[in-house]
């Protein structure tokens, strides 16, 4: 089955899909932190966030609603109340036309497109999958009474000098590497990759009160970590010297945390800056 949404084209095989959702892929929410108030809002709004217009999609494709992959909220700016967040539905079948498009988004309005990347855990390895990603806003429905947990404070001084070498080492896969499509990467790093290039060659001489230098070095640790990079197994040991988990434990000591002793897909969002 061909399928077109904008400037997109895909192949689709509805049946195939529909057996992946009723035998590979649980219920949305399994690894979601139940003790998070953004998640808790994003949780309580599941159900009512989908348009016609997507559930149509989701139908046509054969994905099941109740099962999003991946899904993501961010903490909204100040002095507004909407939190952004997305997620994504695979299917069996694959992008024919139009990667690099996407739909302007508008604030308050559902946006999706179809993308090659996303996130793979836990799906076959043996069938050819897409995915339709969604990006909205939800408001605070659920308040707190004690806010949510302050930043902490970055340093460099937490570090030795071989996990600030690692940080260089993901700086450089940032900027020189090919784990992030030029189209979508002011989108994910909330900088160019030109910024990023010009940190990594002032390494180590940086300044850590610019906002620029913190945001490279975060979302380079964190990018590399979450972000769903095709061929990233391959890739990493060309660009990173040390275990994902080891990256993982730098950016918890960077940001003056304990380090952890795991790591799953939902630290990812929670660190994006």
């Amino acid at each position: 089955m061909e399928i077109r949404v904008g400037e997109q084209g895909i192949v689709c095989d509805r049946d195939a899909t529909a057996a992946l959702y009723a035998n590979a892929i649980t219920a949305a929410g399994d690894d979601e932190d139940e003790e998070c108030l953004l998640w808790k809002n994003f949780a309580a709004q599941r159900g009512s966030l989908y348009p016609a217009e997507f559930l149509r999609l989701l139908n046509e494709i054969g994905a099941d609603p109740l099962k999003d992959v991946g899904a993501f909220i961010y903490e909204c700016e100040p002095g507004h109340s909407h939190n952004p967040c997305g997620g994504y539905f695979v299917f069996v079948g694959e992008l024919l036309e139009g990667m690099a498009w996407r739909p302007q988004h508008r604030p308050g309005s559902f946006t999706f497109w179809f993308t090659p990347h996303f996130p793979h855990a836990g799906l076959p390895q043996d069938v050819k999958l897409c995915a339709t990603e969604f990006w909205t806003e939800v408001p605070s429905v659920i308040s707190a009474t004690h806010g949510h947990p302050r930043k902490p404070t970055v340093s460099l001084a937490n570090l030795d000098e071989k996990a600030r070498e690692v940080i260089r080492e993901c700086l450089r896969a940032t900027a020189e590497g090919p784990f992030y499509p030029d189209w979508e990467f002011g989108t994910i790093f909330g900088l160019e990759r030109a910024d990023v290039k010009r940190i990594l060659m002032a390494w180590p001489e940086v300044n850590e009160a610019d906002d620029y230098v913190v945001k490279a070095i975060n979302n380079s640790l964190n990018n590399i970590l979450g972000y769903p990079a095709r061929n990233k197994e391959e890739m990493w040991p060309k660009f990173i010297s040390v275990t994902p988990a080891a990256v993982a434990r730098i950016l918890d000591k960077w940001k003056g945390r304990e380090p952890r002793t795991s790591w799953k897909r939902r630290d990812y969002f929670e660190d994006v800056m």
